[in-house]
């Protein structure tokens, strides 16, 4: 019975300690859903207070990855009103995330490319959309998104259209914008899906497919009254609107824009309902209607009025969530230093007890035999790792050395070849000033020497020797290029100048550049590509 009442103990200490646990975060769990559900419906405010309050819990459990994921809801609730914040929330959830790619990479990939998202956000908003850019293509390649649910791929090419769109390069935003359809069809992503029916619809327009543009708008319609997204539908129906404008049907037009104006008066946003008086006020425009567009307007205007009051208004009150947030989290940290003490005294109590009967002993003098039994191993797998290591260094020495002996051969033989030719092309010039020699027969050998390949083949030898078959893989790649503009690759590849290929060559330097110019186009580079660098990569 003495030997039993410890383990008994300790199997109820443990079981208390994992349904505490358990429950805690499962209330930090359901604080991070009340306070999505009150982002979704524009309360960023108590939005802030359910992310801080679920934040807490997981500091307290030590859940990196729960306090993570509580920072980046906190950006989302906090960049419509302060970007700073939104900024600073981004780059702390972003840390915390990198914190964890090595106990848990699956986590932290997704949730880097998460946090990368939300900052190319809050960029692009704040008109740099360079850094977006850069931002949304690491992103991209942080995390292999086919197992994900967040929709973050999706949400990732709709920006990169976004901001395509914004820098004037219409091509790019609509294959961004179809990339970001087909991720959301594919994925059943229905809470975006609207959005991106609305831009295809829109790109079909602009290509002349107008009853195409019309499905894309009426299926995004659709889609937005069986979720009742109401933000969806308004702009739904001001596509459908200004799609029946462009036809002439004014009717279906109006019927539209003022169901759109209905629904937007419902909103809190005032933006949807500026974008709807905005549609009715060009189609009373178009229709020479200016009195009544000159009532829209000032509609319009007055509602900017209030609009303008009421984000001052939100964001003071955002701004004084801010503060309480930090004043918490602070106080946070000093209730987290300050319990540390008791901590340790609670885990020599729990040692104590572990200790205190004969059977805990025994367990004891067993676990202590198996660790030395598996520190010997460790040493002996370490010792045999070491030389391993070793091995493979020396190996790599050889290699390295040997690369290192054949480049500076293949630099000898290319010099050895360039200053042949110079002295070649010399000679000829003098022979071309002695018109009592027999320049013609003499030119003719001349050129025959500069013309031989013994040499460059082998150059071109020890060259894919250290080069691990360059000249084979481009030519499978590209089966169109020819042996002379394998050559120039093979010189480039060399980092050679102008002049230098030229010589090795025997062409002139202008031909030089005319091969490259040429090499450039089969190779399919654009103008702003490097060609240097391509080849240096491949």
């Amino acid at each position: 019975m003495y030997i039993h009442r410890p383990i008994s103990l300790l199997l109820l200490l443990y079981c208390c300690l994992c349904t505490g646990i358990a429950a805690r975060a499962q209330d930090a769990r359901q604080f991070l859903q009340a306070g999505w559900q009150a982002l979704i419906q524009d309360n960023d405010t108590t939005a802030l207070r359910y992310f801080d309050t679920a934040y807490t819990l997981y500091t307290k459990q030590g859940q990196e990855a729960g306090q993570a994921e509580a920072l980046l809801y906190m950006g989302f609730a906090s960049y419509g009103s302060s970007k700073s914040n939104g900024l600073k929330y981004a780059h702390k959830a972003l840390d915390h995330y990198q914190q964890l790619r090595s106990s848990a990479p699956e986590i932290a990939a997704l949730g880097t490319g998460r946090a990368r998202t939300l900052l190319a956000t809050i960029k692009a908003r704040s008109g740099q959309h360079q850094e977006a850019l850069a931002l949304c293509y690491d992103a991209l390649g942080t995390y292999d998104y086919t197992q994900d649910t967040t929709g973050t791929q999706g949400i990732i090419f709709h920006l990169l259209g976004n901001i395509f769109s914004h820098l004037g390069k219409t091509d790019s935003a609509d294959y961004y914008y179809n990339l970001a359809l087909k991720e959301r069809q594919e994925r059943k992503d229905l809470v975006y899906l609207p959005g991106s029916l609305i831009k295809a619809g829109d790109i079909a327009q602009r290509a002349g497919h107008v009853q195409k543009s019309f499905d894309y708008y009426h299926e995004a319609l659709n889609y937005a009254q069986q979720l009742h997204n109401r933000q969806a539908e308004v702009s739904g129906r001001i596509a459908l609107a200004k799609w029946w404008q462009a036809a002439g049907k004014y009717d279906s037009a109006y019927q539209y824009v003022q169901d759109a104006i209905s629904i937007a008066r419902q909103l809190s946003d005032l933006q949807f309902s500026i974008a709807a008086l905005g549609t009715q006020k060009d189609l009373l425009m178009q229709e020479g209607r200016y009195r009544d567009a000159i009532a829209v307007m000032t509609r319009i205007d007055s509602i900017q009025q209030v609009g303008a009051d009421w984000e001052k208004e939100q964001l003071a009150q955002n701004l004084e969530v801010q503060y309480d947030i930090e004043a918490h989290q602070h106080a946070l940290i000093q209730e987290k230093k300050a319990s540390q003490s008791a901590r340790q005294l609670n885990y020599i109590l729990i040692g104590a007890i572990v200790c205190s009967g004969v059977l805990m002993f025994i367990i004891f003098r067993y676990q202590r035999k198996n660790q030395q039994q598996q520190k010997a191993l460790f040493s002996l797998q370490q010792q045999n790792h070491e030389l391993q290591l070793r091995q493979q260094a020396q190996e790599q020495a050889l290699l390295q050395n040997e690369i290192d002996f054949k480049e500076s051969q293949l630099s000898a033989m290319a010099l050895q070849i360039s200053m042949r030719n110079e002295l070649i092309n010399e000679l000829k010039d003098t022979v071309a000033q002695e018109p009592r020699l027999s320049s013609q027969h003499i030119d003719k050998l001349l050129h025959k020497g500069i013309t031989q390949d013994q040499e460059w083949e082998e150059f071109n030898m020890t060259f894919e020797s250290v080069n691990k078959n360059f000249q084979q893989k481009l030519k499978e790649k590209y089966p169109e290029i020819s042996q002379n503009e394998l050559k120039i690759c093979t010189l480039i590849k060399m980092n050679l100048s102008i002049k230098e290929m030229a010589n090795i060559l025997n062409i002139s330097p202008d031909s030089v550049k005319m091969a490259r110019y040429r090499l450039r186009k089969k190779l399919g580079l654009k103008t702003e590509d490097n060609l240097a660098g391509f080849i240096q990569s491949l």
